[in-house]
């Protein structure tokens, strides 16, 4: 099934913190786009802490460049991406796809599928914008935030049901993680 195959992500890890990113430089990745809400911070928090800070300079410090691609509002993708110093792209209707050209418009022409990464929690929205991309899908488990959000809820609860469908290609939602497709 076509839509199954678009949300299946090609690496999955608890964390932003998980990833190994220098061993994704080590293969050809530069470019890296975060999804905000229920990947880097809790939804609609915009508080940025330390380690966030120090991931962001480590990514930096490999020669990778790093941005925020987010659904959420202008005034808090913002706020974020300027405490973490990175371009962003609020407002961006995931996972509708409107063409490359905005992410290489946010970096330079090298920026090119091949060598770009995007890193979310949601495999319906985040997945599957990064497979209409073409970029190499990273998933992270959601971060709850700390009062009651219906709509984090409902998609937490779409996204368990959605995961039992990819069982059957070897992703575990929150059970089992690997650092590429086939671990």
């Amino acid at each position: 099934m076509k839509i199954i195959d678009e949300c299946m992500p090609d690496i999955y890890v608890k964390s932003v913190y998980d990833i190994d990113y220098e061993k994704l430089y080590s293969e050809g990745i530069r470019y890296a786009l975060f999804d905000v809400d229920s990947t880097l911070l809790p939804f609609d928090n915009i508080d940025v802490n330390e380690g966030q800070l120090k991931l962001f300079e480590g990514i930096r410090s490999l020669g990778m460049h790093a941005a925020l691609y987010s659904n959420g509002s202008y005034k808090r993708v913002k706020s974020v991406a300027d405490k973490l110093n990175v371009k962003f792209v609020s407002n961006a209707h995931k996972p509708i796809y409107k063409g490359f050209k905005i992410i290489r418009d946010m970096f330079d022409d090298e920026c090119v599928p091949l060598n770009t990464i995007f890193i979310g929690d949601s495999l319906f929205v985040d997945m599957m914008f990064a497979d209409k991309c073409g970029v190499k899908k990273v998933l992270v488990d959601y971060i709850p935030d700390d009062g009651f959000n219906v709509k984090g809820k409902v998609v937490y609860l779409l996204q368990t049901i959605a995961s039992k469908a990819l069982e059957n290609k070897g992703f575990y939602y929150k059970k089992k993680y690997y650092l590429s497709k086939g671990e």
